[in-house]
């Protein structure tokens, strides 16, 4: 048997060298599990307050948010949103074009969401009747982005040097001189 004596330092206690290379093993120790649930939580009650009842959620931070989803006319969805995300004026954009489209039809607009394999799917109606509506699939693909864009910043946060570095700290990692945990 041997014994050996190690001194162990705290995060802040370790070299700049060490620290970075600390910061880029640990880069992705924040989205090693469901991270992205939360976020989910935020784009299906913004979609609630729209008239999308949103399903299942599949997205690659960077290039799509797909989803199945049903929408209905909600009256008074721009108050909502406005209320509950006071200071998110591209989902305020989306709301009030919602609005305009459904009122231009008679608030009769519905539809269906359907993912595809990189895309959504539509089949609108109106008066509970097929419909063409390119406009109102644009505007849930508005949706579609606003809710990629809230994801990908998400991602970029938890896998930012000042997210692992406080997941770290608040963790009480040690680690040897050269930055290896113990």
């Amino acid at each position: 048997m041997r014994e050996m004596t190690v001194t162990v330092y705290s995060f802040n206690e370790l070299s700049e060298a060490a620290q970075k290379r600390v910061l880029n093993e640990f880069s992705d120790i924040n989205v090693e599990f469901n991270w992205y649930e939360d976020t989910f939580g935020t784009i299906r009650a913004a979609g609630e307050l729209l008239g999308l009842e949103i399903g299942d959620i599949y997205f690659d931070a960077y290039s799509y948010c797909i989803f199945d989803a049903s929408y209905e006319y909600v009256r008074g969805a721009a108050k909502a949103v406005r209320n509950e995300f006071p200071q998110d004026t591209k989902l305020h954009g989306i709301a009030k074009d919602l609005q305009a489209l459904q009122k231009r039809h008679f608030y009769s607009l519905s539809c269906a969401v359907t993912e595809g394999r990189s895309m959504n799917h539509y089949r609108c109606f109106r008066f509970g009747e097929d419909y063409e509506c390119k406009d109102l699939g644009d505007i849930i693909d508005d949706f579609a982005r606003w809710a990629r864009i809230l994801l990908r910043d998400e991602y970029k946060y938890l896998t930012s040097d000042e997210a692992v570095k406080e997941m770290i700290e608040a963790n009480g990692y040690e680690f040897t001189e050269a930055g290896k945990l113990v």
